[in-house]
């Protein structure tokens, strides 16, 4: 493995800029901190059942402290692009940049701790794209139905109860639905739209992009081609990304108004209980440490993270 003080943050690129290479798919993986090389192996399995040409990988490496840095070697060997970055330039940006370097009509957006539990995982996105080649197709979120970890019950359960949804049911409300770890989108439309780059930090890059199709009439469909969520964070670190993906729906509500209501039920349930946001955020500072004890527990209850969620909310709202 490349040391870290030695590592050039170059693009390695194993194709031929000579060669007339058109994919019909980008596949581009965003990642941050983590060791990619299982999904990487996923994928070469399965691209080798294909058509070679019909597939690229670009790996967006948005950690530039990383321990999992992927070496020249490896980077030949899976025959990828590797577009690791000298300091970290956020989660919207990175793939913004990887859909800047791809060549293929589509970019089918990964994210890099997703692994592939379907041998059929490529195939179902040509299949889609031939019936829906104008949509943007989501293939969906699962998690393994092994015990989790302890210390990690919080993510897994969350996941398993919110986001492990089938087809039918995210299809009813297709752009509240709408998630980036596993979703393909027209190279041309993807440029006319893009990630919001303003949105650094964790949380909502996904909603904005989400409306910003709703707004273009551009349909989204969802189909049951769902890859595993691998990167499970344990409950603190979870309860901290929340908090932090609270603050940002807030700005993204003190900019845009009203229009956010439809896509967030935090929101809305806020803005329904708009009159009692003062007194929900006392009740919120008094009773924090229980709900807290709970969360972080073996058996973490749904209902007291949304009653959490909602009390960390109106007590951010009341200091802007």
């Amino acid at each position: 493995m490349a040391s870290k003080k030695t590592y050039e943050f170059n693009t390695l690129n194993t194709k031929n800029k000579n060669d007339n290479f058109t994919p019909l798919i980008s596949v581009c993986i965003s990642v941050f901190n983590l060791d990619i090389r299982l999904l990487l192996d996923q994928l070469s399995l399965i691209i080798d059942d294909l058509i070679v040409d019909s597939i690229e990988i670009l790996v967006g490496d948005d950690s530039p402290n990383s321990d999992f840095h992927l070496t020249k070697e490896e980077v030949q060997k899976f025959g990828i692009t590797y577009l690791p970055q000298a300091k970290n330039i956020g989660r919207s940006r990175i793939r913004n940049l990887l859909a800047t370097h791809a060549s293929g009509k589509y970019l089918l957006f990964l994210d890099g701790d997703a692994l592939i539990n379907n041998n059929q995982f490529l195939i179902n996105y040509f299949e889609a794209i031939k019936q829906y080649p104008h949509s943007v197709i989501l293939g969906g979120t699962s998690y393994e139905t092994l015990k989790p970890n302890k210390h990690f019950e919080l993510r897994y359960y969350y996941g398993i109860q919110r986001e492990q949804i089938s087809a039918a049911i995210r299809n009813s409300k297709p752009y509240k639905s709408f998630t980036t770890f596993n979703f393909c989108i027209q190279r041309s439309v993807f440029n006319q739209i893009k990630f919001d780059e303003s949105i650094r930090s964790y949380g909502h890059e996904d909603t904005i992009l989400g409306i910003e199709l709703k707004e273009r009439n551009i349909q989204v469909f969802h189909i049951d081609n769902p890859l595993i969520h691998n990167g499970i964070d344990s409950s603190v670190v979870f309860i901290k990304k929340t908090e932090q993906s609270i603050q940002n729906i807030l700005s993204l509500y003190k900019q845009r108004g009203g229009s956010l209501l439809p896509y967030s039920t935090l929101l809305q349930t806020m803005n329904d209980l708009k009159y009692f946001r003062f007194f929900i955020a006392i009740l919120f500072s008094r009773a924090k440490p229980f709900l807290r004890k709970n969360l972080v527990s073996s058996n973490p209850s749904m209902i007291i993270f949304d009653l959490y969620k909602l009390g960390y909310l109106s007590t951010i709202f009341k200091k802007k």
